[in-house]
């Protein structure tokens, strides 16, 4: 299949090497005012595009899809919990009254339409009202299945492996609540780039990728500058004094790095 080939404002907020439970993660992006990618856009540019090279020092990565499935052939019920085995905090989702009978059934959040609280061991999630939605016919094994066209989570409808761009292979527990995690992307070929990830806990360390509008990004480049030039101005009278007191070469190498700063050439 041919890659399409698109501008991108995604940047790799934390690479993997240095990766962040989800929770950090999910704090991370709205201290920097960004989105973090979604499954659906994440599986796009992992297996449609080329896009994932420009940023592939973070994957794998958590997405900002939030999700809740109970255990197979069982229903919903009032809330799905799940405990993080590292962490051994539990994750829980109250369940809306009209998904509360449904089976093999899968509920989908997206960022930034959640949050979720602390309360003791315990961690709930809170979708906005209105915006958590189900996926029906969710597969109970792990296999290679299709998927839905809008959150592009497998569903049950078996896929062969050759099958083009139709099939993903999916990675569940028993139950579970917590994000989508994608790209394992050293395989060598696409296979863990469709892999679509719901069994990992959240506390494990991911990398995160998010989306940065180009007017936002020239304005924190605009910022660190003016930090930078405010730093050089409360510095002069310290420069001033360090003249009388410091070899001429280590002020030579101060006033370097606040040209570097400031982005000043001589």
């Amino acid at each position: 299949m041919e890659k399409q080939a698109e501008k991108t404002n995604l940047r790799a907020l934390t690479p993997y090497a240095k990766g962040v439970s989800f929770d950090v993660a999910f704090q991370l992006v709205k201290e920097r005012g960004v989105r973090i990618i979604s499954n659906r856009e994440a599986d796009r540019i992992l297996v449609e595009t080329d896009v994932w090279k420009s940023v592939r020092e973070a994957f794998p990565i958590w997405t900002g899809t939030m999700t809740a499935y109970a255990e197979p052939g069982k229903t919903l019920g009032s809330t799905v919990e799940y405990t993080d085995s590292e962490s051994k905090l539990t994750w829980v989702l109250d369940v809306p009254s009209g998904f509360r009978k449904l089976t093999n059934s899968i509920l989908v959040a997206e960022y930034p339409h959640y949050e979720f609280e602390r309360k003791g061991d315990r961690i709930i999630v809170h979708p906005e009202s209105g915006k958590l939605t189900v996926v029906e016919n969710f597969p109970t094994v792990n296999g290679v299945y299709a998927y839905d066209e809008n959150t592009r989570i497998p569903i049950n409808q078996k896929m062969e492996c050759d099958s083009g761009n139709k099939h993903r292979h999916l990675w569940r527990l028993d139950k579970r609540v917590g994000p989508v995690a994608r790209g394992n992307v050293n395989i060598g070929c696409d296979y863990g780039r469709r892999d679509v990830g719901l069994y990992g806990r959240p506390s494990d360390r991911l990398g995160v990728v998010g989306e940065v509008q180009e007017a936002q990004e020239v304005a924190q480049k605009l910022a660190k500058l003016q930090l930078a030039e405010g730093m050089a101005a409360d510095a002069t009278p310290e420069l001033k004094r360090l003249a009388e007191t410091t070899k001429p070469e280590a002020i030579e190498k101060l006033s370097e790095l606040i040209r570097a700063l400031t982005g000043q050439t001589q």
